[in-house]
Formats: structure tokens, sequence, C-alpha cells
């Protein structure tokens, strides 16, 4: 099982484009004041005040995204939930941390835990070369009740660690029944 982090989010932009522009999702309301919390395919978490949350309800797949702007360079979280289809959990992050996306540098890697489970981390820095601008991406993936929890946060290279706080909002409230 081979999982592209790029494909991945390219598949979610398009979903987010086809849903915001046909109206067939759950869209959560705007957050007037405070945090917005969502909630979906098990899945559970608080998000930044103005930030759009909604889940793929068309296409059979589970995903979730939260973008701060609707723009393609736009800072997001995305999650995709996926069976692993009887590979192990070692072999599943064994994939995944050996997958190759082309164009992205891998510039570090590490641990952390969320909703009590160990998660590995890599991110990536992308050069896109008709805007010139440097993304980061922050890959994230952990097994849980045997189904594989992909994230993808995402921000120009520039404003990533301005948007840190904006991720650990979510990150530190992510809760998988």
């Amino acid at each position: 099982m081979r999982i592209s982090s790029r494909y991945m989010g390219i598949t979610i932009i398009i979903l987010v484009f086809i849903v915001l522009t046909s109206g067939c999702t759950s869209i959560n309301d705007f957050v007037k004041s405070g945090n917005g919390s969502f909630s979906a395919y098990n899945v559970s978490f608080n998000y930044p005040n103005g930030w759009l949350a909604f889940a793929d309800n068309q296409t059979g797949g589970k995903s979730i995204s939260v973008s701060k702007d609707s723009s393609f360079n736009g800072v997001q979280f995305n999650l995709q939930i996926m069976n692993n289809n009887g590979l192990s959990e070692k072999g599943v992050i064994k994939d995944i941390k050996n997958s190759k996306t082309p164009g992205w540098r891998k510039i570090s890697s590490g641990t952390l835990t969320i909703d009590g489970k160990n998660a590995y981390k890599d991110v990536f820095i992308y050069k896109n070369g008709d805007s010139n601008q440097s993304m980061r991406f922050e890959q994230i993936y952990f097994v849980k009740n045997g189904k594989t929890y992909l994230i993808l946060l995402q921000a120009t290279d520039n404003d990533f660690d301005k948007e840190r706080q904006n991720f650990d909002i979510i990150l530190n409230s992510l809760k998988v029944q």
C-alpha cells in the first residue's frame, strides 16, 4: 500500500471544490466566537474561530478538511481515514514512512502523541515553480482500531510556524473512537 500525500492533498482539494460548489456536504456552521467543534466518522476535534470544517459524505471516502481560507495554497488541516486491508500497524507505518512524493523534500521526522496513540510526523518542503512559493507540509500518521489516520497540515513555509497554534488546537483536541 503506497500512499502519496501529495495526491491525497490534491484529491482532497478537488473534493473540497466539488463539495463547496455542489452544496452536497455536512458543513459545520461558521464559528462566530471561540472555537468550533467538529465530529464525523468517529473522529472529533475543536478548530479555530472562523475556519471552515466539513466531511466528504458524497464519494464514500472518509476525509475531513478544515481550512482557514479557500485558496489552493491556503492553510489547511486534512484527515484521511483508511482501512488497513489486513496490513499490520508496523506494515502500514513502514509503507507511509517510505513513500515518496515527487518534488517534496523531507526536512525532519519525529513522533508525537495523538489521543493516547504514538503518531509519526514527517515534515516536507515543496517549491511551487508556478508561484515560486515554498509550501510546508506536515504529514502525521497513526493506526487505531484497524484504521490508518493520515493527517496533512499545510501552509506556506513563511506562514507555517505562525499557524502552529491553530494546528495545535485541532491536534490537541483530536479524539478517535
